[in-house]
């Protein structure tokens, strides 16, 4: 989990079209509110939750049009946990890209805590400009969990073949489909690859349908030696609008998991595979001109 992370993900489509609909003026365009389980693969078939189950979080967002319209804000509810401040600032990444938006993420913590601080109800999300006197109040509420049933996991094969992945070849990443929660009217899945190296997210494949079984990693998307941290979500939505701010919360499913990725072989490393294996066709081929039908041997 990263405050400002590809991790937390959002629907491009509401964003990008809020975004370009809204006016002129400071003015959100979008926020959320979502719960969030989280798991960790650490085999090839071994999906736990992570921290041994401490691994609920609560997130709330508002997003605008420019990155002055706003510069702080919080967060009230009908919960003991209430009111928060805003921890998240700056650009969020989400959806493919970076978005202007503040807002509030908790800690870890167990479900159950989670459930007590940040019980269901209406969740009012204010963003406010300390300079211009600004701010503007969405409330948007978070009726029930709506958590699919699924999951999130590679498959064995997929994250084998992430371990010492080789950057110069492309990468199928397979994984489980969900069935979406039966209250939700929107489904979604996320794959994000971060690069904790260099601290940049490298591959985001976002707003795949439930159905959906693998993404490919392009070849050079990946850096020799680099560590990485991948995230597959399984996200059930609930969307709605608020006048002309458009809304939605939401139940997350995640598991992360980790790799390093392997060496490119040199050019000089490539010359001598290059070499063995137009020697070892030679030979091949010799030996199939001595034991094909009819083949007439030399003589001195």
């Amino acid at each position: 989990m990263r405050l400002v992370s590809a991790s937390l993900a959002l629907s491009a489509s509401l964003v990008a079209s809020a975004i370009a609909a809204g006016a002129a003026e400071a003015q959100i365009v979008y926020a959320d509110v979502i719960k969030n389980l989280e798991y960790s693969q650490s085999g090839p078939t071994t999906v736990a939750p992570l921290d041994g189950g401490v691994n609920a979080f609560f997130t709330a967002r508002a997003f605008f049009q420019n990155p002055t319209d706003f510069d702080g804000g919080y967060v009230t509810f009908s919960g003991p946990a209430s009111p928060q401040i805003f921890n998240i600032t700056g650009y969020i990444e989400c959806c493919g890209g970076d978005h202007f938006g503040r807002g509030y993420q908790t800690s870890y913590m167990t479900q159950a805590a989670l459930n007590t601080a940040f019980p269901d109800g209406a969740y009012a999300i204010t963003a406010f400009n300390s300079a211009t006197s600004n701010s503007q109040t969405v409330s948007v509420t978070y009726a029930q969990d709506i958590f699919t049933s699924a999951i999130p996991e590679l498959s064995a094969a997929s994250y084998a073949a992430l371990q010492g992945a080789n950057p110069g070849q492309g990468l199928t990443v397979s994984f489980n489909s969900f069935t979406p929660n039966a209250a939700a009217n929107l489904a979604e899945g996320f794959f994000t690859v971060f690069d904790t190296t260099t601290d940049t997210t490298v591959f985001n494949d976002d707003g795949f349908s439930p159905s959906t079984t693998s993404v490919f990693i392009p070849a050079d998307t990946l850096s020799a030696g680099n560590s990485y941290d991948w995230q597959l979500i399984f996200d059930d939505e609930v969307t709605g609008t608020q006048g002309a701010v458009d809304t939605t919360f939401r139940s997350d499913m995640r598991t992360d998991g980790s790799f390093t990725a392997g060496a490119v072989p040199e050019p000089a490393t490539w010359a001598v595979m290059v070499g063995g294996l137009m020697a070892a066709g030679a030979v091949a081929r010799r030996r199939r001109a001595r034991s094909a039908p009819g083949a007439v041997r030399a003589t001195a």
